[in-house]
């Protein structure tokens, strides 16, 4: 518990001196922010050290965001974009994955999440294949729903979350590459 009242602390400090930096936080931060805190809560429960991105984290629901529909679509919404327009976000996330896109040369890689797997057995909104490629450069991935635990395990993807704590009970579930450090914390 006193870590994660650590980790929120920082991250209150660290948005404190954004604002101070580069003024006002728009409400797609501030939802982003929110649901970050949320999710770290989730992560590191049992005292154990996890370290995950919250851009590819935040990318992927923006993922599942273009692909959803109803009340699904409305929680996702409230998640990454509190009260903005449907265009702010999209231009929001649009900007993220533009400065991601690896053209500069920088010291460091940022591996974000870029891909969406689909049951075979679901259906997708005509349009999907083409926004994906658009925003990501990749395409729909459709899958036998039989074998989703292979999947999970070939793509070496190792958190799978449960999603509805903050998908208002949508039975969604996302799995992001983690590294999770097992051992006694005393920092």
């Amino acid at each position: 518990m006193i870590n994660q009242t650590i980790t929120a602390a920082l991250l209150l400090f660290a948005s404190f001196q954004f604002v101070l930096i580069f003024g006002e936080i728009s409400s797609t931060d501030t939802a982003q922010f929110d649901f970050a805190v949320s999710l770290i809560k989730e992560i590191a429960q049992g005292g154990q050290s996890t370290i995950s991105s919250p851009a590819s984290i935040s990318t992927a629901l923006f993922m599942l965001y273009l692909a959803a529909n109803g009340e699904t679509k409305q929680k996702l919404s409230e998640i990454l974009r509190r009260n903005a327009r449907k265009t702010q976000i999209q231009q929001y996330y649009g900007k993220l994955l533009a400065s991601s896109d690896g053209k500069k040369k920088k010291s460091y890689i940022l591996n974000i999440a870029n891909r969406l797997y689909v049951p075979k057995e679901f259906s997708i909104k005509p349009s999907i294949p083409h926004i994906f490629q658009f925003y990501f450069g990749e395409s729909l991935h459709r899958f036998n729903g039989k074998r989703s635990g292979q999947l999970i395990k070939g793509l070496g993807l190792g958190l799978g979350l449960p999603f509805h704590k903050f998908i208002g009970g949508s039975g969604l579930g996302l799995s992001l590459p983690f590294y999770k450090f097992i051992g006694e914390s005393n920092s």
